[in-house]
């Protein structure tokens, strides 16, 4: 599983450049739903603060704020609640405590 994580973190650094912004979109959202599974995947590894500090950063830019927010707008996307709810949130809130 590491070396997955390791490779969807190399994947995405191409998008994530600082000038990188991201509308309420497609791409924006699916640039967000990977860093969540990213950052669901890499829980106890070195990679998780780097999926945690995107997810914080491009969530802001979606104009996502609370959870509740991400939630609703992922529900649209690829979000199932069940098994997803409590991990997903996880990374969330640590997002938001790295931007704290």
């Amino acid at each position: 599983m590491r070396i997955l994580v390791g490779r969807l973190k190399i994947g995405l650094d191409s998008y994530l450049q600082p000038q990188t912004a991201y509308s309420d979109d497609a791409l924006g959202h699916t640039v967000l739903w990977l860093l969540f599974i990213g950052g669901l995947c890499s829980v106890g590894h070195p990679e998780r603060p780097w999926f945690a500090a995107h997810v914080g950063r491009v969530g802001g830019m979606l104009g996502l704020k609370r959870w509740q927010d991400v939630r609703n707008r992922q529900i649209q996307c690829f979000y199932v609640e069940d098994p997803l709810g409590h991990p997903l949130e996880s990374v969330w809130r640590q997002s938001q405590a790295l931007h704290e």
